[in-house]
């Protein structure tokens, strides 16, 4: 076969092309219906749906009002049984609070009565009380008028007695102070032992030291002793230092301090006093003695600060200086 045969042979004939058309025209009809059905069946679908929805909502609406109405009709059933408590509670509380106060009513009468029946009873106590005294005070009055007349007696007994016991005290005391003041005493002279006119005399010192009074302070030997002793006895040189002793007692104040210093010596503390005055004493003292012995006195102020022994060895010099002076 020729290539002009082999090529028309293979080109389609045109009526196998028409026919080849009209079959896809065909095809896009048909498949122009199926779109056009599908499309329906979409739109029916979704009419469809629309209703099912609408119809949903509507079962809910109508299942959500009758929630509401149910839901109004227990708060309302709710409510009505909160206002019937409240009634019955209210109803409940007036009846406590009449029952209470009928109680405390009661109780107020039992308490009355109680009171009236205690008020009597303690007014029958104290009838018998007073009845009790009364009986009492006559015994007692009757007792007082037995016993008075004894003790009378016995009162007046006591009162001797005390006052005997009282004197026996008082002369005791007197005794024992005595006896202290002697043991500190020189038993030939009435002064003071050395020691505790020492002790008499830094005392002194001490007080007008903080008082700022003078104090003076006398030194006193008695002149020849030792040659009456040689000439007449211990015993006449005993008779002249009681007699110095005596008069100087005698002559100083009471408060003043007079020591037996030595066999022969005194030693006098005056407070509050002058030199002057404490001449013109000892001047008087040797006035008295002059029938009896002489003496020698030397005088000193206590300085201040001064040691009291310092003090007395001056006036120790001072007697001894005016003992001199004299002899010249």
């Amino acid at each position: 076969m020729s290539e002009a045969k082999q090529a028309g042979s293979d080109v389609p004939s045109r009526a196998d092309q028409a026919t080849d058309a009209d079959g896809a025209a065909g095809d896009r009809d048909v498949a122009a219906e199926a779109r056009d059905d599908a499309a329906k069946a979409r739109n029916l679908e979704a009419r469809g749906t629309d209703a099912q929805e609408a119809a949903l909502n509507r079962a809910l609406a109508v299942r959500d009002r009758a929630a509401a109405a149910n839901a109004r009709g227990e708060a309302a059933a709710r409510n009505r049984a909160a206002a019937d408590r409240s009634a019955a509670q209210e109803r409940d509380d007036t009846a406590d609070k009449s029952a209470d106060h009928h109680w405390l009513d009661a109780q107020d009468r039992i308490a009355d009565a109680d009171d009236r029946h205690a008020a009597a009873a303690r007014a029958d106590a104290a009838t018998d009380r007073d009845h009790a005294a009364q009986a009492r005070e006559s015994r007692s009055a009757v007792s007082r008028a037995t016993q008075d007349h004894t003790t009378r007696d016995d009162a007046a007994h006591d009162r001797m007695a005390s006052a005997t016991d009282r004197l026996r005290a008082a002369g005791d005391r007197a005794a024992s102070e005595q006896d202290l003041a002697n043991a500190y005493r020189d038993e030939m002279t009435g002064t003071l032992l050395r020691d505790a006119g020492r002790d008499q005399l830094r005392q002194t010192a001490a007080r007008v030291r903080r008082s700022g009074e003078s104090l003076v302070l006398a030194f006193i030997d008695v002149d020849g002793l030792k040659q009456v002793n040689d000439r007449d006895g211990h015993a006449a040189g005993d008779v002249v230092l009681a007699a110095v002793g005596r008069e100087l007692l005698a002559n100083v104040r009471t408060y003043d301090v007079v020591v037996r210093w030595g066999g022969d010596e005194f030693v006098c503390g005056l407070a509050g006093c002058t030199l002057a005055d404490a001449e013109m004493r000892f001047t008087a003292l040797a006035a008295a003695l002059e029938q009896i012995t002489t003496i020698s006195v030397g005088l000193t102020l206590l300085e201040a600060d001064e040691d009291l022994n310092q003090a007395i060895g001056r006036a120790d010099r001072c007697m001894y200086d005016g003992r001199r002076q004299r002899r010249q």
